[in-house]
Formats: C-alpha cells, structure tokens, sequence
C-alpha cells in the first residue's frame, strides 16, 4: 500500500499561531471607538469598579491605561 499524497496543511502566506489566540479578526468582528471605550471606563471609575475574573484592581488597571483601554 502507498502512502497518499496530500497538500500542505498550512495555506501559503499564512502564519502559525503558536500561542493559540485568535487573530483579531476573528476575536473582535466588529470595531468599537476609542470614544465608546473611553466613556465605559468612565462609568466603571465612577462606580468604583470590582475587579474583573482575573482579579486586577481598577489602580493596577489604570497604570497602564492606554495599552489595556485600547489593545
């Protein structure tokens, strides 16, 4: 019996994602504004916000505001 041949499993052009995190494509579909997501953390700072499922403060948050509002 001979082994069948197949084509490669990887299409060309395309990347390995050795992480395996989804490409922003296809975790966020659609688009929000810098302004909407602005206006959300407002809200939750005036409320005084819990910590979220990962346990991060709203002060450890707020250290590195630009790079966790708009990733």
């Amino acid at each position: 019996m001979v082994a069948e041949r197949r084509e490669c499993v990887i299409p060309a052009g395309g990347q390995i994602n050795r992480k395996r995190e989804e490409s922003a494509v296809k975790a966020k579909p659609f688009s929000i504004s810098k302004q909407v997501v602005w206006e959300a953390y407002e809200k939750i700072k005036a409320n005084k916000g819990a910590e979220g499922v990962d346990g991060e403060s709203l002060e450890k948050f707020e250290e590195n505001l630009k790079k966790n509002l708009y990733k």
